[in-house]
């Protein structure tokens, strides 16, 4: 019992069994039922077939006693056992193969039953074990009364008629080997469709235990095969193919996330080390090394840029960055964040258009992380817009939302690359490798998840993109102005 298939093989073949024995024994209880009530009724028959030849001929002469003896030796025969025609008082009978002056029954023996059958208010009466010891052996005996005469309602005596107890029960020993054979045959086939139903459980799950097997030991190609089975097992196989499938994807982008990390770390330390070398070797002469010692500068910002990123996105994923819950003007964030990328936005001579529903939104969440993420959202806007293009930023509430919008008019994401914009390390665009390490909007997501929120991208290659997310509305808004669109924006109001 230590495996799946020897349990619920032998559960199932434990069941059969059960089922077989206990279906075997009520079909021969009820048959044997069956057979000895047949058989009581027909020891009544011929009980009152002798009791109204006792009532036709009252006076017994010669023949009529020969003609009786015959039909009681006939019937004692058919029953194994002695019939006996007893008269009211109990104490004279004829008896099967005796003559009538032999076989007395004593009035003790029958008074017990002689005042029901000789009442008129029953036409026979079954008495099991009434005999058994003046017969020696375990009977069965029916009493029928017969009258004076056809018509009559005194009753003159009774014909009792017995028969052996086994006799009346023979059925069961009689079906015994049908039904042992038959349920030998049914524990057989039962066993069988056991195997089959053990083998289909078991199987399936041999099978994922391999591919897991395989899984744990870096082989993410493996998967579980069950066309066609839509029970449990079925079930099971398709989360497991699922989570195989999730688990190549994750290892295939880990793999691309180790090689671009080695490419973000490797450039700036290959420039670093060549710059310092060439100082050191007097390659670079004095003069110019201020020029070069901003270029290491510079590939340190990146690296400490990169540190960064995973440093935020593993403490968020830990819940190790606790939120500061506070109301604030959402609208006055994103103009403080636009600020941040004026020499930017400037120098790619893009414009900028908010669109506010209302002039102020107020939003209860972390000011600071939320800042973080219009930052990602900004910078990856104007990263991608096109030079001289245009960026848009959008605040309006949604019921109890407040929703922002920033959209860039640049080359769009491709629609197979839509899936994976979040996930981390994943880079849409392989061109822009140097610019970021892909971390930036799977820790956008990570923080706008963590207030219960969420984000989405919209966008058509051709088109841009646009990054949505919401936030917590902190009590009534004003009420809706119409639309208010500012061309770029004013240092002086932040």
């Amino acid at each position: 019992m230590k495996t799946l298939f020897s349990r619920v093989f032998y559960a199932v073949v434990a069941t059969t069994f059960v089922l077989v024995l206990t279906l075997s024994t009520l079909i021969m209880g009820i048959v044997g039922d069956q057979n000895y009530s047949q058989s009581v009724r027909m020891m009544i028959e011929r009980a009152k077939e002798l009791a109204g030849i006792m009532e036709s001929t009252p006076t017994m002469n010669m023949a009529m006693q020969s003609y009786l003896g015959r039909r009681i030796n006939s019937v004692g025969e058919s029953m194994k056992a002695p019939v006996w025609i007893v008269n009211a008082s109990g104490i004279r009978v004829y008896a099967s193969g005796e003559s009538s002056t032999e076989g007395l029954i004593t009035f003790d023996e029958l008074v017990a039953y002689l005042p029901e059958l000789t009442s008129g208010k029953t036409d026979a009466l079954v008495m099991p074990g009434a005999f058994d010891k003046r017969l020696n052996m375990k009977c069965v005996s029916v009493g029928v009364p017969y009258h004076d005469g056809v018509g009559s309602a005194r009753v003159s005596g009774v014909v009792i008629v017995n028969a052996r107890l086994s006799d009346l029960t023979k059925g069961y020993g009689d079906m015994l080997p049908l039904v042992v054979g038959r349920s030998i045959v049914a524990l057989m086939a039962g066993m069988v469709i056991s195997w089959v139903i053990a083998q289909s459980i078991a199987r399936p799950v041999r099978s994922i235990a391999r591919a897991a097997h395989g899984i744990s030991k870096g082989d993410f190609s493996k998967r579980v095969h069950m066309p066609g089975r839509k029970d449990e097992v079925g079930q099971l196989a398709a989360a497991f193919n699922d989570m195989a499938t999730e688990l190549e994807g994750m290892e295939s982008v880990r793999r691309a996330f180790v090689a671009n990390v080695s490419h973000e770390l490797r450039s700036p330390m290959t420039s670093v080390q060549g710059y310092v070398q060439g100082m050191l070797d007097g390659v670079i002469p004095p003069e110019d090394y201020q020029r070069y010692l901003g270029v290491v500068n510079d590939e340190c910002k990146r690296l400490t840029s990169l540190i960064s990123d995973l440093l935020d996105l593993s403490r968020i994923e830990g819940g190790n960055v606790p939120l500061h819950i506070q109301p604030f003007d959402i609208n006055e964030l994103i103009r403080r964040v636009l600020i941040k990328y004026e020499g930017r936005i400037e120098g790619r001579h893009q414009g900028v258009t908010l669109r506010y529903r209302e002039p102020q939104l107020v939003v209860e969440a972390d000011a600071a992380r939320i800042e973080q993420v219009l930052s990602n959202l900004v910078d990856n806007a104007c990263k991608f817009a096109s030079e001289g293009g245009h960026i848009t930023v959008s605040t309006y509430t949604k019921g109890a939302e407040a929703v922002i919008a920033v959209s860039d008019d640049g080359p769009g994401i491709a629609s197979e690359d839509l899936p994976y914009v979040f996930d981390r390390f994943y880079k849409a665009d392989k061109s822009h490798s140097g610019q970021g390490t892909g971390l930036g909007l799977s820790i956008t997501q990570r923080i706008v998840e963590q207030h219960g929120q969420q984000i989405v991208v919209r966008s058509e290659p051709g088109h841009g993109a646009t990054f949505a997310f919401t936030l917590k509305a902190a009590g009534a808004q004003k009420n809706e102005i119409p639309l208010q669109v500012v061309h770029g924006f004013d240092k002086k109001r932040g």
